[in-house]
């Protein structure tokens, strides 16, 4: 019963961190955009000092202006939201490692992830070893056959983990430290969109290659309870 509360809880997070990826993508799709077409108009203004030919009034342009502010800040608030429910989820998979491994501890926890998820370039070398050792500890079966196809993916998405969350958290910060005026320089303006729009793509990355982990997991997760309940 104890294995069957943490799965349904496990399932409950992982639902609710899917939502908030799906609301963060979604804001992100609408936004990077815009920031191109921005530093795009930025460049049209500089070199012919005038944007009429851009549509810069068109009522789609001033709609997407006057909603950036609140989109931006929706994406930082569902960012929060979601690494929470990330977080919550680790913990819980990393106790549902230990009670199939009664009591054994791994050498990189949930508590070893969390710190590690905001240490710069601390992050880019132990978080996937984190996420590849939570990984084989779930998916490794005594049940299965012994020369069963290794999970070649796990490796791939805990490294691409690693790398866009050092990029999307240096990429924020680094947005996030610019003064206001910047954006409103001509040369400068245009380049900080086009970080901005980076930005969003490295994030929108990060979001799936998350979530082929979180399914992943997740599989191997019913697929011990299931053979467990089986016995």
């Amino acid at each position: 019963m104890q294995l069957d509360a943490l799965l349904t809880q496990l399932m409950w997070l992982r639902r609710g961190w899917l939502f908030c990826a799906v609301i963060t993508g979604a804001l992100y799709m609408l936004l990077v955009p815009f920031y191109l077409y921005t530093a795009w108009v930025q460049y049209v203004v500089e070199a012919t000092g005038a944007a009429i030919s851009t549509g810069v009034n068109g009522w789609l342009v001033q709609i997407m202006a006057s909603w950036a502010g609140p989109m931006d800040s929706g994406i930082v608030v569902f960012q929060v939201l979601g690494l929470v429910l990330w977080f919550g989820w680790l913990w819980l998979s990393c106790r549902f490692v230990a009670l199939l491994g009664h009591g054994e501890k791994m050498r990189f926890g949930a508590f070893s992830i969390t710190v590690l998820w905001f240490a710069p370039v601390l992050n880019l070398l132990f978080v996937p070893f984190g996420l590849m050792e939570l990984a084989n500890a779930t998916t490794k079966d005594p049940q299965s056959l012994a020369d069963a196809e290794p999970d070649r993916d796990i490796p791939v998405l805990a490294w691409g983990i690693g790398i866009l969350n050092l990029l999307s958290d240096g990429l924020f910060f680094y947005l996030a430290n610019t003064s206001a005026s910047a954006f409103a320089g001509e040369i400068s303006g245009q380049n900080l969109m086009h970080i901005a729009a980076v930005s969003g793509i490295v994030t929108l990355l990060l979001l799936l290659a998350m979530d082929a982990y979180i399914r992943r997991i997740a599989e191997a997760q019913e697929t011990r309870a299931a053979r467990l309940h089986l016995n």
